[in-house]
């Protein structure tokens, strides 16, 4: 087991885990820790996934944290459990959405973002990140965090519970720098979402694959809005 992975949480009754257990890996800055970033990864996969690509984003002064989704039973799926950070009905256009389950989902970011700041990281020098259905996690979060943070990573996403805003968007990241990118070939996250996600407060480029060589990008960027050198 990888150091700062905690274990198993247990699927509940009514299919929905909650938070209190979360598994994470973090990955310790190398130097002086200075700054963190929470990434959160997409539907059926872990923390630990993304582990790999931590060394394409990172400098010696952030500490990554990656949690793990628990396991969901997913309406999708016919109720078959899986890592999920919320439930999904289908992936048609207007299919409404689990905002208990987001809303819970920004109460665990929030509280890595505690944990952080009772070890002296300040929020604005955390960055929160995520990949499909965790950069939605890391979107809903950005729109509804009371402290302001440093900036966002959103990856072939889009923003949930859109219809919400901009009457529930929070004023502490209204200016917030915000990196969204789609890969154009992925199958699950249909690119008429991240063109609606631009309504409310974003701006997005695009990556055509998520190599190694299109994280520098990714890096630069967030090294930008963690002050690095």
């Amino acid at each position: 087991m990888l150091p700062g992975f905690v274990s198993t949480v247990v699927v509940g009754r009514r299919g929905l885990c909650r938070m209190a257990s979360l598994q994470k890996v973090v990955v310790p800055a190398q130097g002086e820790h200075r700054s963190t970033a929470i990434f959160l990864h997409g539907l059926g996969d872990s923390g630990e996934g993304w582990q790999p690509l931590v060394p394409y984003m990172t400098s010696s002064h952030i500490k990554f944290i990656l949690p793990s989704a628990p396991y969901r039973r997913l309406t999708m799926f016919g109720g078959e459990a899986v890592p999920s950070w919320t439930d999904v009905k289908n992936l048609e256009e207007g299919t409404p959405e689990d905002k208990e389950g987001f809303i819970e989902c920004v109460g665990m970011v929030n509280k890595i973002i505690q944990e952080e700041k009772a070890a002296g990281i300040d929020p604005s020098s955390i960055v929160v990140g995520g990949f499909s259905q965790g950069g939605a996690v890391a979107l809903t979060s950005l729109a509804r965090l009371e402290e302001k943070i440093a900036g966002i990573v959103a990856l072939s996403t889009w923003l949930p519970l859109r219809e919400s805003y901009p009457e529930e968007l929070s004023e502490s990241n209204k200016e917030t720098p915000i990196l969204m990118c789609h890969v154009r070939t992925l199958s699950k996250c249909r690119s008429v979402w991240p063109s609606h996600t631009t309504n409310p407060f974003l701006k997005f480029s695009f990556l055509h694959s998520m190599s190694s060589v299109r994280f520098r990008g990714v890096r630069t960027r967030l090294f930008r809005s963690l002050g690095a050198n």
